[in-house]
């Protein structure tokens, strides 16, 4: 009798912890076939047509919210046999708004018998429910219910950030610039004084560097740059010439970008020849946005060069607190779109701004990356 008692307990126990460990390794293929078999159970007498189609669903669900980071362990139920309705749910990271999270979802039901039938959204309680309806009479109804988890989201979309005329001071600015922790990319004029040990600098502390090349504007003239700047009247020859000096001064650069150039930019001649230059030395080119009419997409595409165009410049003689407001604001740009290119000129509100927003960044979830990693590359 003494040892009925003890095995019983034991087996108990022994049963409960290989059901825990049995439901933590659970795998995908198994929750796709439990949610399958879910939309699959019909009421006595009913019969589900075009099995192949609805077996998408579940798949591209499941898909998409692991894509998403969602936490799916014990994911499906049935609520009711005479409902005709499967319940699921997740949890999703926060980071990501819940109307993108809505709409990465819907799309799982394309080219399915499946639909969005209902969306109820509870912003105080971070909540939402989505029902799915197919087109098919027999087949269940999914609910999904959505709750933000603990987490953040780590792919929401992603930052490069610009630091504008970038030049080494003995000063904190400089300091701060240069040991921020999260990837910058810092463009530098090459005829200024120490432009060289500037590069070599940003380089051993593993900031990106493009060169920043000096062009003829509509707007302004450019008496500091007396003939080192590029003007649409150069020769052939002496706008390659630039393009190889600045390459001299700053050998260990990524790739290049203007600096001013709005009448440059809109002449056929002269981006060609610079842009073509620039492709000869595998580089990129960042249209820093000075002219609606620039060329260089154009003709970036035609000769296969890598390009971007810039999408916000900050006004960087601000408070700081309105450079964060900016920041703030771009975020939301770069999880609409999934990426953000930011640009601005070196100050120490910059990098205060910058530092204050790091974490912002990371709860939002955008990755701060080097410019190179969001170029179009035809």
């Amino acid at each position: 009798m003494f040892r009925k008692i003890v095995i019983i307990p034991t087996i108990a126990v022994l049963f409960c912890l290989v059901l825990f460990l049995t439901i933590r390794t659970f795998s995908k293929q198994g929750l796709i076939s439990g949610i399958t078999s879910k939309i699959h159970q019909v009421l006595p007498g009913r019969e589900t047509t075009e099995p192949e189609k609805i077996r998408e669903f579940p798949a591209r669900l499941l898909d998409t919210l692991h894509s998403l980071e969602a936490d799916t362990v014990g994911l499906y139920r049935t609520i009711s046999q005479a409902d005709s309705v499967a319940a699921l749910a997740a949890a999703v990271p926060r980071g990501l708004p819940m109307p993108v999270i809505v709409w990465k979802i819907s799309q799982s039901a394309r080219r399915t018998p499946y639909a969005v039938y209902d969306c109820i959204n509870d912003e105080s309680r971070q909540r939402c429910s989505i029902i799915f309806k197919s087109s098919k009479k027999n087949d269940l109804s999914v609910l999904l219910s959505l709750e933000r988890s603990s987490g953040f989201y780590s792919a929401t979309g992603k930052m490069a950030v610009i630091v504008e005329q970038f030049g080494f001071e003995a000063n904190q600015m400089t300091i701060d610039f240069l040991s921020f922790s999260s990837p910058l990319t810092v463009s530098l004029v090459p005829l200024k004084k120490k432009s060289s040990w500037t590069a070599q600098i940003a380089d051993e502390y593993k900031k990106e560097i493009i060169i920043q090349l000096p062009m003829e504007s509509r707007y302004a003239a450019m008496p500091q740059f007396k003939n080192r700047a590029i003007l649409v009247h150069y020769s052939d020859e002496k706008v390659i010439g630039i393009v190889e000096k600045a390459m001299q001064l700053i050998p260990n650069y990524s790739g290049f970008s203007n600096y001013m150039g709005s009448r440059v930019l809109r002449d056929t001649r002269v981006t060609t020849i610079i842009l073509e230059e620039i492709r000869k030395h595998h580089g990129f080119f960042i249209d820093m946005n000075t002219t609606p009419h620039s060329l260089v997409p154009e003709i970036a595409r035609s000769i296969g060069l890598p390009y971007e165009t810039i999408d916000r410049t900050l006004d960087t003689d601000q408070p700081v607190e309105d450079i964060v407001a900016e920041f703030r604001h771009y975020i939301l740009e770069a999880q609409n779109t999934g990426s953000c290119i930011v640009a601005g000129k070196t100050t120490q509100n910059f990098i205060n701004a910058l530092k204050t927003t790091l974490p912002v960044f990371k709860h939002n979830g955008i990755k701060l990356v080097y410019v190179s990693q969001l170029v179009k590359h035809p």
